[in-house]
Parts: structure tokens; sequence; C-alpha cells
């Protein structure tokens, strides 16, 4: 089992910015964590980004024959998800604000 202490610093540091990135995104009250899987046995990689907010837990998960793309693939479909949450929630306070008539 590969873990982020026996990994090349390469990778180490494309998964350090993806997830630097990831946060600059973050809804409040939120955390994000990561989790680096190599199966051995048909050579693969899974990486996994967890956002926990209070009320929910999502996991974006990508999974490659290169660890660099496996953490695209995750990256990506966690950054879909904190996109479309503020879209969401943009949508809501534009809906619920007081209107102001002239």
């Amino acid at each position: 089992m590969t873990t982020i202490d026996n990994i090349s610093n390469d990778i180490r540091a494309y998964i350090y910015q993806n997830t630097n990135d990831l946060e600059q995104k973050l809804i409040p009250d939120s955390k994000l964590s990561v989790a680096l899987v190599e199966t051995a046995k048909d050579n693969t990689f899974t990486v996994k980004f967890t956002l926990t907010a209070p009320q929910f837990t999502i996991d974006a998960v990508g999974t490659s024959n290169n660890p660099f793309d496996a953490v695209k693939e995750a990256k990506e479909k966690m950054s879909t998800f904190l996109s479309d949450v503020k879209s969401q929630l943009r949508d809501f306070e534009t809906a619920t604000s007081p209107k102001v008539l002239h």
C-alpha cells in the first residue's frame, strides 16, 4: 500500500498543489482530506478527496494506472461538486434577498 510518506516527491507535490487548489473553493465550515491507495495486483492508483461539512460528507474518487491522472480525476469531480454547491447557494441568496421597489 502506498502512503503519502512513501510516494515520489513529484506525486506528493502534485497532490498538495491540487488539495490547495480545492481548499480555495471550500464552503464555510468544511474540511478537505485526501487519501492515495496503490493496488499492487493491477497497478492502479485510487485517490479520494473527502469533503467534510457540518451536515454531510462527500467523496470524490479518481482511479487510474497513472497517479497524476487519478488525482486529476478526483480533483475535477470535487471541483465540479463545489462549483455546483456555490451556484446553488448564490441562487438561494438571490431568491431570498429582500427586493427593493422604486
